[in-house]
């Protein structure tokens, strides 16, 4: 569900990760309360693998969420990690 864009944070010069809705046909039939719930649910939790809601917001032609960038290595990490301590009952 949308597209998933790579930019920059040029105030706090951090990379964020932009997923963009067209309000043309993407967000029809209670798309956007699909996306809204997704950047509210995700922004719930503070959880390694589950990235951080900076901000949403819209634009005339588009809804989007701008959020941290997660690099598939440390997810990898994360889950190894994870695994380790549950392992060992930490």
């Amino acid at each position: 569900m949308g597209e998933v864009y790579k930019g920059e944070d040029r105030a706090l010069l951090r990379p964020v990760a932009i997923k963009v809705m067209s309000k043309q046909g993407e967000l029809t039939s209670g798309g956007d309360a699909r996306f809204l719930r997704e950047a509210r649910a995700a922004s719930a939790f503070n959880h390694p693998n589950i990235v951080t809601i900076y901000e949403i917001g819209e634009t005339d032609e588009h809804t989007y969420i701008v959020m941290g960038v997660r690099r598939r290595e440390e997810l990898a990490r994360s889950d190894i990690q994870e695994a380790s301590q549950s392992r060992d009952g930490a």
